[in-house]
């Protein structure tokens, strides 16, 4: 269910994203609607689970990986430089 939803808002990104910057290759929009999903479910992770959470085998306090996760992700969008109006 989960992977449908998040397809579907992959696809409504897509359309956006190529309505407002028509000159872009269809890759460069590809992943940029790749890194916003990513982004996306990253920020949504760490929303719910905090900055610290535990290690899945030791239990020991960790930084949320990811955090990673969404800051190389918001790099990748910023690099990309596209419009992406209504999207945030």
């Amino acid at each position: 269910e989960q992977a449908r939803k998040r397809a579907v808002a992959l696809q409504a990104d897509l359309a956006k994203l190529r309505a407002l910057n028509p000159r872009a290759t269809p890759a460069r929009v590809q992943i940029y609607a790749d890194a916003l999903a990513d982004y996306r479910e990253a920020q949504a992770n760490i929303s719910q689970y905090g900055a610290i959470v535990n290690h899945p085998r030791t239990g020991a306090p960790i930084t949320n990986p990811y955090i990673t996760i969404r800051d190389r992700s918001a790099d990748r969008l910023l690099k990309l430089d596209l419009k992406a109006t209504g999207l945030w």
